[in-house]
């Protein structure tokens, strides 16, 4: 091999055949196929850990809603940065190196968590190092789409985005699958032995369900109550308490003592009158509490401590629920009723955590409310609203299941049982009930657990529970110790695998090769270039309205497809359950999505991106007219559902193709891995804005009207085509040149 072949970039060479690497800075070729798919596999998993694994496993160990939603999105805050600091990367050493480096980093992050898991004070200590993992994921996503661009063709990026995309959404699939079942299956066979349960919605039960009904006020103390403050509202119901005869008129005084308090705290958060409020919602309670004592004495009365091992009882292993409907209200306080019975048997209640006292809108925000957004809502509702029907104030069925130990465990020795979902239909919802705390003290009282199935639910289905009292805190160690395991592997094979691309260098080695200085204040200078260089590139204007409007429509239909499949026929949605939904567009989608995305990347790196574009946009826009069909139709048949699901992700997969190869585009010259992140975040923002407004339109005009403007919002995309620069052969092997 020549020096003059040795130093040509990845774009200047050509390959024989696309599955052979390009001759790097060792004289040597790799293959794409052993770094491509486990590289953004790794960069995949890491993503997955923090925003999604690491919120089941806080939830598992017993952390609260509110705690876990609000520090797993703080998570998410380097991915949206991380344009910010993208330079760095490009400035200081090799993507090679980043990515074997990030890849350590990350190992031992991982590392970190399992190590912190077993400490009293886990929360805070696993915190810290999946923020590593954050920031290190968010620098590896940078260093991988750098050097995918450096160690690749421009054919082979084309040829090999699909390829990529793929292995991306196995780490997806790997991170909310394989890893959540494997700390399941550790769980489950580690403690107290499994019980399985299998619930059942049915046309008929025995014995027959029961529930609390709502007694609702007569419309005289309505009025009464409707303009009253939130104090007297608690005055008024602790009185009419005091009368309560049955646990039905107790529960519904209780169930609305607690929304006020509850409304009371959203919306006056500084109102000194909150602890007062607390113990008001308290002593309405206090009637609710002696009925449920009295069930609770003479359940108790009944348990008795059993011979043997250890073990979980529960009242039914074959629970079958009644297919029907329930009033709303009903529906509440039963459900309301179980969480209160939990409590009284010595489950921690989960305290309403107080909420910051919003800002009040300034005036350009209040301007634009009162002159531009309300009469803008209400002229689109007028003008193109639909009109429908009212929602029946109806749920689904709901059974119940009590649980207990068969004798006191050891003193001072605390037994977590977790009751959840196994497999089935997701239509049998879990509501109340998922976590019991049991301790030498509370071992014989029964705690409950409250299962409602789907309103939409119309047929005879089942799903199947289990209760598990393993070590939660060693099944997750083990898990995150396995992932630290397999990145520690990646960064050993990829120290191995990865070409040495000529053109993966830096800018600081390039200087220190030369002999040259790199001080401060050459690396300030090459981060402000980097960011000048990249909107001073010729069309740039163009490119970024193909970044933030190729998608336009997308962006607003993939907010809203969800909501559309769930709701009711009467609000103009399919009235599909939670269950259908998962097989149409977890199963059916995602396959489709993948297929439409490999074949995609095929025909650019054959063709040329510049001949598929515009089939790409089509491919990406038109099949939205599926949801308009649907939305006029209200298929009753699934299969017309999933067909239309798939033939449109098919087509978004196809089309995202375009979408990917042309960021690689906008990325090439000097600071590509950085110009790519600066096109991410772009994406980003194409994606964001969209999706901001996209629910404020459908809840003005409807279903309906909603995707005919998704079907006009397709035009933007279109026309940004006629704008962009776009070189005819990128994407597509070049021909080798005759020998003359």
């Amino acid at each position: 091999m020549t020096e003059e072949q040795k130093s040509q970039k990845p774009e200047e060479q050509e390959v024989e055949s696309v599955h052979l690497g390009i001759v790097d800075a060792k004289g040597k070729r790799k293959s794409p196929w052993f770094w491509v798919g486990t590289l953004y596999y790794a960069e995949g998993i890491p993503y997955i850990l923090a925003m999604v694994v690491s919120t089941i496993m806080y939830k598992k160990m017993g952390i609260s809603n509110t705690r876990i939603a609000y520090w797993t999105s703080v998570l998410y805050l380097p991915w949206v940065v991380k344009p910010l600091w993208s330079p760095i990367v490009d400035i200081f050493k090799t993507k090679r190196w980043w990515i074997v480096l990030m890849q350590l980093l990350l190992g031992l992050a991982m590392a970190g968590v399992a190590i912190a898991i077993p400490m009293p004070n886990f929360f805070k200590i696993s915190l810290f190092f999946l923020w590593i993992i954050a920031f290190g994921s968010a620098t590896h996503d940078i260093a991988c789409d750098g050097f995918y661009m450096l160690g690749l063709t421009k054919h082979q990026q084309a040829w090999f985005v699909g390829v990529r995309s793929t292995f991306y959404r196995l780490a997806m699939l790997t991170g909310q699958g394989i890893l959540v079942v494997l700390a399941g299956t550790i769980e489950s066979s580690t403690g107290l032995e499994t019980v399985d349960v299998n619930v059942a919605a049915v046309a008929q039960s025995k014995p027959k369900m029961e529930y609390v009904e709502y007694v609702d006020l007569s419309q005289q103390e309505k009025d009464l109550l409707d303009k009253k403050p939130f104090l007297e509202k608690l005055d008024f119901y602790l009185e009419k308490s005091r009368e309560a005869d049955d646990i039905n008129e107790a529960a519904t005084l209780a169930y609305l003592a607690d929304n006020v308090l509850k409304d009371m705290i959203k919306n006056e958060p500084e109102n000194p009158d909150i602890d007062k409020a607390r113990q008001l919602s308290k002593s309405v309670a206090k009637p609710l509490d002696r009925f449920l004592k009295k069930q609770i004495q003479e359940m108790n009365k009944e348990v008795a401590e059993l011979e043997g091992d250890l073990r979980i009882i529960v009242s039914t292993k074959k629970l079958q629920i009644p297919i029907n409907t329930i009033p709303k209200n009903d529906a509440m306080v039963t459900i309301f009723t179980v969480k209160k019975w939990n409590i009284l048997q010595g489950q921690e209640e989960e305290g309403i955590v107080k909420q910051k006292k919003p800002k009040p809108p300034g005036p350009i925000k209040t301007a634009w409310s009162d002159h531009i957004a309300k009469p803008l809502g209400v002229f689109l509702k007028n003008t193109f609203g639909e009109k429908k029907k009212d929602s029946p104030s109806v749920l689904g069925n709901i059974g119940y299941m009590s649980f207990r130990l068969s004798k006191p465990p050891p003193e001072g020795k605390k037994v977590t049982v977790i009751f959840g979902r196994k497999g089935g239909d997701k239509s049998i919802e879990l509501k109340e009930g998922m976590r019991f705390v049991f301790t030498s003290e509370n071992w014989n009282k029964p705690h409950k657990a409250a299962i409602q199935l789907d309103y939409r639910l119309k047929d005879q289905s089942e799903a199947f529970f289990n209760t598990t009292a393993g070590n939660i805190r060693l099944s997750w160690t083990i898990t995150f110790a396995l992932t630290a395991g397999l990145f520690v592997f990646f960064c050993v094979y990829h120290l191995f695998t990865l070409p040495y691309p000529v053109s993966d260098t830096s800018r600081y080695e390039e200087a220190h090769k030369a002999g040259k200085p790199f001080g401060l204040k050459d690396f300030v200078m090459e981060f402000v270039d980097t960011f000048i260089s990249f909107f001073k590139k010729k069309g740039i204007l163009y490119m970024i309205l193909f970044l933030c409007f190729y998608r336009f429509a997308e962006a607003q239909l993939v907010k809203m497809y969800g909501l559309f499949l769930l709701d009711p026929q009467e609000k103009g949605g399919l009235a599909l359950t939670t269950g259908q939904v998962g097989i149409a567009y977890g199963t059916v989608g995602l396959v489709c999505l993948t297929l439409g995305g490999i074949i995609g990347g095929f025909v650019a790196a054959r063709d040329g991106l510049k001949k598929w574009i515009f089939w790409m946009c089509v491919a990406i826009n038109i099949p939205d007219v599926v949801y308009v069909f649907m939305s006029y139709v209200l298929p009753d048949s699934f299969l017309v559902v999933c067909t239309c699901v798939g033939f449109e992700t098919f087509g978004y997969g196809f089309g995202f193709t375009a979408y990917m190869l042309y960021m690689i585009f906008v990325a090439e010259g000097k600071h590509k891995t950085a110009h790519f992140a600066i096109a991410t975040g772009f994406m980003a923002l194409g994606m964001m804005i969209p999706g901001m407004f996209s629910g404020w339109i459908q809840s003005n005009i409807g279903y309906r009207h909603f995707f005919v403007w998704v079907m006009i919002s397709t035009i933007p995309g279109f026309l940004t085509l006629l704008l962009i620069p776009l070189d005819a052969g990128f994407g597509k092997k070049k021909e080798k040149s005759k020998a003359a």
